[in-house]
């Protein structure tokens, strides 16, 4: 098992992925760099007390049938390999702030229009639900 700096690294292997219906066509791989390498956490991100951050979001799209799922053996190795590559990516962003040595992201910013529309939604989804289940 490969010892990571930047990330913890996996341990256990979904073998469930290769008996969906339908069956999938892609495996996507997502790593996440925060600022510093602190990431943010759940009650930061619920009460909206960290200060105004960018977070980096590195994406990287696998053909399923490239993926050893029959061999557990071989499906445990990709999955270390997988996570040494993102390791050394998330040592490369913090050291130059790339993933990919001469690929420059792409920002995207969030209206506070949007933030709080979600805050609504999630408020009377619960709510809803919560009147729902008292009236029964």
């Amino acid at each position: 098992m490969p010892q990571c700096e930047h990330l913890s690294t996996v341990r256990t292997i979904l073998k469930g992925c290769c008996d969906t219906r339908p069956p999938i066509k892609y495996v996507l791989d997502v790593t996440i760099a925060y600022p510093n390498g602190i990431p943010l956490s759940l009650a930061t991100l619920g009460f909206g007390t960290r200060e105004k951050c960018d977070i980096a979001v590195h994406y990287k799209i696998f053909n399923a049938d490239e993926v050893p799922f029959d061999d557990d053996d071989k499906l445990r190795d990709w999955m270390y390999a997988v996570y040494k590559e993102k390791d050394e990516m998330l040592a490369r962003y913090y050291e130059t702030g790339e993933f990919v040595h001469g690929q420059q992201g792409k920002r995207v910013v969030f209206s506070w229009a949007k933030i709080i529309g979600q805050y609504v939604f999630w408020f009377a989804s619960f709510y809803v639900q919560y009147q729902v289940f008292t009236f029964f």
